[in-house]
């Protein structure tokens, strides 16, 4: 039913996607329209949820949730109530029917009451028309298709700090959803954080990012309901792909956010199987605090310090309280507790033993989750040492989603510790483009020239990091080290009282000042041992690893031997950099050094 009908008081122009009323008009999107001619079709009859499905995503699987999400953009065009309807009723467990009268317009004859005859013509001209439009713009299709696409963090328009989480959440949630597409890469959230209340161009900040296109948004929260405004726009031509304005309760945010991201799918111009609307559509979880939960739990992980990395545990367990079966809440707290051991300051016995059950849990209710064989892989590399294992697993992982940025710089890591550097630059370089603004991965692009004692290049990396956040305490830290490996003590030591400033520490960073230059190494490895051994003395955990660091440094092997065994027992995780770490070169050859690396597994 392609001409205009009336439906009760409303005029319905299925050509212009439109819903009419008194001179107001409200505009659905097609998918939502071919719904409501399907019902149209047959007022007053019970069209079931499968046979809508079949007819509208005929090349298409979708869930049931989308068809519920065009249900409930229809309601919203007709200001149509659910409880007490005067246009669409559902029929439980069965499916939809239009209650109000429907009335052709133009003198046309209502599509109902066309003969068998009829329908069956139409359908196959309609089938032949599709046939030739699709030959005749396959080539343009696939010409000007969008291979990557950058989701800018929603703006939180209600004024409410309280609700930063869910414009960051539910920017992350569609990131989450387009990455399961195979051949389109998406830029990570770290990298598009940074652009959050900026007030740069979307233009601009796509042709920054290098992507085809870019989606904007904002989000009004207000008295339960959502106001959600979203656009995607073609960096080449900067015309609007696609853009709607939703209105829909707090408890609608999980199906309206799965249908955002496949109306997306729908407008990059690529030919989609029905295993990529699958995977774009995949709803983890029906429960609307659950979700809300674990939205918060990413939003203070990605904080990356010991108190908001609490909180985040505690909103992921919250979100497994409420929904069980969520999932990737319990892959959200596999990755807290694998960075508790080192932003969180916590025995690697107490954390990786949680992150690995968590992960397992991940995993036994959703065996295709990237993000939670990432974090298995994590815990093998470093703290169960299986590395055949952790290899397995990552590469599980990049293979289920090769967006996920995280997968690939941890494997980087892994493999450079393995000392495959060639195959770790290129896992690195691939989690670069896909988060080109993560300061962690930058420094990760560092780190491995560092492993490879390619100096020069580690110190420009960390200096293009340090663009990027001039106080990263990171890059700083290891300034400092890399120019104490080449004898670079003055620059040592301007590094290190950055770094310590950058901590808020001004006694660390006086007592830097005071040493001389010549000796500065040593002297502030004594520091901090002091420091070090004054928290272990006070119950703080301290990795033995780094007291046998700084011990090397002294010049103290014995020391530093009987930390390494310490470190050993304990399963401590930086064990796993002690073949690529130049502070351990004067003892690489001692039968003793040699027997520790071998009970870990480096024999190889």
């Amino acid at each position: 039913m392609q001409d205009s009908f009336q439906v009760g008081d409303r005029i319905v122009s299925p050509q212009l996607n439109t819903i009419s009323r008194n001179g107001t008009t409200n505009r659905v999107e097609p998918k939502a329209m071919q719904v409501l001619t399907c019902l149209a079709a047959k007022p007053g009859e019970v069209i079931s949820k499968e046979n809508l499905i079949e007819t509208v995503w005929a090349e298409t699987h979708v869930t049931d949730d989308v068809l519920t999400g065009c249900i409930s953009a229809l309601r919203k065009a007709f200001d149509d109530n659910p409880k007490t309807p005067a246009f669409i009723q559902t029929i439980p467990k069965s499916g939809y029917r239009l209650i109000a009268p429907v009335v052709p317009l133009n003198g046309k004859v209502n599509a109902i009451k066309k003969s068998a005859a009829s329908r069956k013509l139409y359908v196959a001209l309609a089938v032949g028309l599709v046939l030739i439009v699709a030959a005749a713009s396959w080539f343009s299709r696939e010409r000007d298709a969008i291979h990557s696409v950058a989701i800018l963090p929603f703006a939180n328009s209600t004024n409410d700090p309280a609700a930063e989480y869910l414009s960051d959440g539910i920017s992350e949630s569609i990131i989450e959803s387009i990455s399961q597409l195979q051949n389109v890469r998406v830029t990570a959230w770290t990298t598009v954080a940074r652009f959050k209340n900026q007030a740069k161009d979307p233009l601009t900040a796509g042709r920054a990012l290098g992507v085809d296109a870019i989606l904007t948004g904002s989000i009004v929260q207000s008295s339960g309901e959502l106001r959600i405004q979203a656009e995607l726009v073609d960096l080449a031509t900067g015309s609007r792909m696609w853009g709607q304005q939703y209105i829909r309760q707090t408890n609608e945010l999980i199906p309206l956010q799965k249908e955002i991201a496949l109306r997306i799918s729908e407008s990059l111009r690529l030919k989609l199987s029905g295993q990529d609307t699958a995977r774009v559509s995949k709803q983890y979880t029906t429960d609307p605090e659950a979700y809300a939960f674990y939205l918060k739990g990413r939003y203070f992980w990605n904080k990356r310090d010991q108190e908001n990395l609490e909180r985040a545990i505690s909103y992921f367990r919250q979100a497994i309280e409420r929904d069980p079966s969520y999932a990737l809440a319990y892959a959200g707290l596999a990755d807290t507790y694998n960075l508790m051991d080192d932003w969180g300051k916590t025995p690697p016995s107490e954390s990786f033993p949680l992150a690995k059950a968590a992960a397992l849990k991940a995993l036994e209710i959703d065996d295709s989750l990237a993000e939670a064989h990432t974090s298995l892989a994590f815990i093998k590399a470093n703290y169960e040492w299986d590395f055949p294992a952790a290899e397995k697993e990552f590469q599980r992982a990049i293979a289920l989603n090769p967006n996920y940025a995280t997968a690939h710089q941890w494997y980087a890591i892994y493999l450079a510790t393995r000392h495959r550097f060639d195959e770790a630059e290129r896992e690195i370089k691939i989690a670069q483009t896909l988060d080109p603004l993560s300061l962690i991965i930058n420094l990760g692009v560092g780190e491995i020239y560092e492993f490879e004692r390619k100096y020069d290049l580690a110190l420009a990396q960390f200096q293009k990091t340090l663009e990027l956040d001039p106080n990263f305490m990171g890059a700083l830290g290891h300034m400092v080290s890399v120019y104490e490996w080449k004898g670079m003590e003055r620059e040592a030591k301007v590094a290190a009282q950055k770094t310590a400033a950058a901590a808020g520490d001004a006694d660390e960073a006086a007592a830097f000042a005071r040493l001389p230059a010549e000796g500065g190494k040593q002297a502030r490895a004594r520091y901090y041992l002091q420091q070090d051994l004054k928290n272990k003395t006070d119950g703080k955990y301290v990795a033995p690893d780094g007291l046998a660091e700084n011990y090397m440094v002294l010049g103290d092997q014995v020391q530093a031997m009987r930390w390494l065994k310490t470190a050993y027992n304990e399963h401590a995780s930086g064990l796993v950099f002690l073949t690529v770490n130049p502070n351990f070169d004067p003892i690489r050859n001692s039968p003793e050094f040699q027997q520790l690396i071998n009970k870990m597994g480096f024999q190889n």
